[in-house]
């Protein structure tokens, strides 16, 4: 049973709720503290955070976020999407309608898979999971070329990563998000197996937004062959943090690249 206590004209409402065992003696109870003078009750704190600096979908592409809630409690999220402009981007997820943002609950012990379509004009941007409590969290970009399982993005200030380029046969791509709410600069600098720098580019970066390009889509200061190369991309962020992941894609084959913290 459930009963209120007498409730004052202003200030607040005492909700207890008792449970009682057939021999009648109350075996747990609490009570609860409510606002009555209209004051909307106050929005759970979203102080973890997972980043996917690539998330999309159509012209036969997906993306897929897995998201699991091990903790002993249930937790607030929010599903933030935004495109490469920084603005929201509108994305239809299996389930949950279209839309930029998602807000639900992940009780204790639950997962859930969010997808996104695959027909329809491809849109790429990144995707934010905010949440009361840790999450544990994968991206699943499914392809043509296959699938491949990314953990979430790293948020550096400066990166590398491996490079390996083969023409149109093996080709390594970078995707770059900006969590900063104000425009970062993407210095990139594109070094051999040795670790000599060939070229440099520059990539300006939106605030929230988001970035995709092969290393051979880059704009670089110099030529570079690739028709057969193998080397590292460093890059620094300027003016704010980054999340950043990497994709190497083969005729039927795609796998995610390991992202290396430098130091600023």
């Amino acid at each position: 049973p459930v009963s209120f206590y007498r409730a004052p004209s202003s200030g607040s409402v005492r909700l207890t709720s008792s449970t009682t065992s057939v021999l009648g003696r109350v075996e747990n109870s609490s009570t609860d503290t409510f606002p009555i003078d209209g004051s909307p009750p106050p929005q759970p704190e979203l102080t973890e955070t997972l980043h996917f600096a690539q998330f999309g979908g159509g012209a036969g592409f997906f993306s897929q976020a897995i998201l699991s809630n091990l903790t002993n409690s249930a937790s607030s999220v929010e599903l933030r999407m935004r495109g490469q402009d920084g603005q929201p981007l509108t994305l239809a997820l299996d389930g949950m309608g279209a839309g930029g943002t998602f807000e639900l609950v992940l009780s204790s012990g639950e997962v859930r898979i969010f997808e996104t379509a695959s027909d329809g004009a491809l849109q790429v941007g990144s995707l934010t999971v905010l949440s009361e409590r840790p999450l544990t969290g994968v991206a699943l970009f499914g392809s043509p070329f296959g699938l491949a399982g990314v953990a979430p993005s790293q948020e550096v200030s400066a990166f590398q990563l491996p490079v390996e380029t083969r023409g149109a046969q093996v080709r390594t791509g970078l995707a770059v998000k900006n969590l900063a709410a104000n425009q970062v600069t993407l210095e990139l600098m594109l070094k051999n197996s040795t670790g000599a720098t060939l070229a440099v580019a520059q990539q300006a970066l939106p605030a929230e937004g988001q970035v995709s390009l092969f290393a051979d889509e880059v704009q670089w200061s110099a030529p570079v062959d690739f028709s057969d190369f193998r080397g590292q991309i460093h890059a620094v962020a300027i003016g704010g943090n980054v999340a950043a992941t990497a994709i190497q894609q083969r005729p039927g084959q795609l796998a995610s690249l390991p992202i290396a913290k430098l130091d600023d």
